[in-house]
C-alpha cells in the first residue's frame, strides 16, 4: 500500500471515531431537548402568562431551533477536529519510516499539541459565534450547559481517540497517554 492510501486509511479511521462521537452527541441532544417537558421554567412560565398560541408547540420549536444550532456547532466542532487529527495522522505517516524506536516517535508530539490547540480554539470560536445569538440558554438552563460541556469534551475525546488509535505504532508516544491507554489493535 502506497503513503497515499495508508494517509487515507488512517484519516477514515479517525473519521470513524468522529462519527461515532457526532452520533453520541445528537443522541444526548435529542434527549436532553426534545420534549416540552424539557424546557425551563421561566420559558413555560412566560408562554402561560403571555398567552401564547399554542405554547407547547410554540416551546418545542423553539427548543428544536436550539437543538439544531447545538448540533450544527458541534458537527462543525467535530469536522474542524477531524481535519486535525487528519493533519497530524499525514503528518506522522510521512515521519513514519524515519523512527526507529518510541524515543524518536515523541518527537512528533509538538505537533500533535498544536493541532490539539487549534482544535479547541476553533470549538470555542465556533461556539462563541453560535452562543451569542443561541436560543439555547434561554430554553434549557442546566441541559445547555450540558450540552456545551458535552460539546467540548467530545470534541476533545474525538481528537485524542481518532489521532491515537490511527497513528502508527512507532509514533504512538506522539499522542499522549496513547501507549499506555488505547489498543494497538487498530493501528
Amino acid at each position: 500500500m502506497g503513503p497515499l492510501n495508508e494517509i487515507i486509511v488512517r484519516a477514515g479511521k479517525s473519521l470513524a471515531v468522529h462519527l461515532l462521537m457526532g452520533a453520541m452527541f445528537y443522541g444526548l441532544a435529542l434527549w436532553l431537548m426534545g420534549s416540552y417537558e424539557s424546557a425551563n421554567e421561566a420559558l413555560r412560565t412566560r408562554a402561560e402568562t403571555e398567552g401564547w398560541e399554542n405554547p407547547a408547540a410554540s416551546i418545542e420549536a423553539l427548543l428544536g431551533t436550539a437543538r439544531n444550532s447545538m448540533i450544527g456547532w458541534f458537527m462543525i466542532s467535530l469536522i474542524v477536529s477531524w481535519l486535525c487529527s487528519s493533519l497530524f495522522l499525514a503528518f506522522a505517516q510521512r515521519r513514519q519510516p524515519h523512527t526507529r524506536n518510541g524515543r524518536e516517535g515523541g518527537q512528533a508530539l509538538p505537533v500533535w499539541i498544536l493541532l490539539f490547540v487549534l482544535s479547541i480554539v476553533a470549538c470555542a470560536v465556533l461556539w462563541w459565534r453560535d452562543g451569542i445569538t443561541n436560543l439555547a440558554a434561554m430554553v434549557v438552563d442546566m441541559n445547555y450547559l450540558l450540552l456545551v460541556s458535552a460539546g467540548y469534551l467530545g470534541v476533545v475525546l474525538a481528537y485524542w481517540l481518532g489521532s491515537g488509535l490511527a497513528v502508527t505504532i512507532t509514533l504512538k508516544p506522539s499522542v499522549p497517554l496513547a501507549n499506555s491507554l488505547l489498543p494497538r489493535f487498530w493501528n
